[in-house]
């Protein structure tokens, strides 16, 4: 559980070494155009995208690629990723395993927490809003699409078990092309959004998971 709920946060969301920057180092040019991004992402009343995760330590002899799905509607999301299915509505989180039938409960933590947790698969599309200096570093062809290089370097960067995200984004779309999070222990978790369909119909309701299909449901809020 520990290991998918790692991969799920990584991702969903959804990020070689690098020197860090002057402490006061934020591009104007990138500032811009993560503004212009997190306006956009801002303006959509729903996100559904898939998208595929890698996991890579070459020293380790690690490579793992898994397959999922995102639905976000404000900071409600449903993913689904290796055998199992993750609903949070802001109040509880449910992680749900279909092929034995059993659930886990848990109350939603602290909004400020969250904010900055990469284990929020929504934080992939904020993750870089706030904490971050970053630099703009070249445009490049990533996965035959034009885009802007990014990278970013936590502030507080002691407290992080990572030490650089780059970001690609599309330059024409002004979305999300890939995020690469490049860990102190040598993991680079990279997802990559293979479809972004922005304002579909989601109710508020389909982020509350029935907990009637499963046989057990483990409740972690008593």
């Amino acid at each position: 559980m520990k290991k998918i709920t790692r991969i799920l946060g990584l991702i969903l969301i959804a990020l070689p070494a690098f020197s860090q920057p002057a402490d006061d180092v934020k591009d104007p040019k990138a500032k811009a155009i993560l503004e212009e991004l997190s306006l956009k992402n801002a303006s959509y009343s729903s996100i559904k995208a898939e998208f595929t995760y890698r996991l890579f330590n070459q020293t380790d002899a690690i490579d793992e690629t898994q397959n999922g799905s995102l639905l976000l509607k404000g900071n409600k999301y449903i993913v689904n990723m290796v055998g199992q299915e993750i609903y949070f509505n802001e109040k509880y989180i449910w992680r749900w395993m279909p092929d034995v039938k059993e659930a886990t409960k848990d109350c939603a933590p602290d909004p400020d927490e969250e904010a900055d947790n990469l284990l929020n698969p929504s934080n992939i599309f904020t993750i870089y809003e706030k904490g971050f200096k970053f630099t703009y570093k070249k445009e490049d062809v990533v996965n035959g699409r034009n885009a802007h290089v990014i990278y970013l370097y936590p502030e507080n960067a002691d407290d992080k078990p990572y030490h650089t995200i780059v970001l690609n984004i599309d330059i024409e779309k002004m979305e999300i092309i890939s995020m690469e999070v490049r860990g102190k222990d040598g993991n680079i978790y990279t997802t990559t959004l293979s479809k972004f369909t922005a304002n579909i119909t989601a109710k508020d309701a389909d982020f509350t998971f029935d907990e009637s299909k499963a046989d057990d449901v483990i409740d972690l809020c008593d």
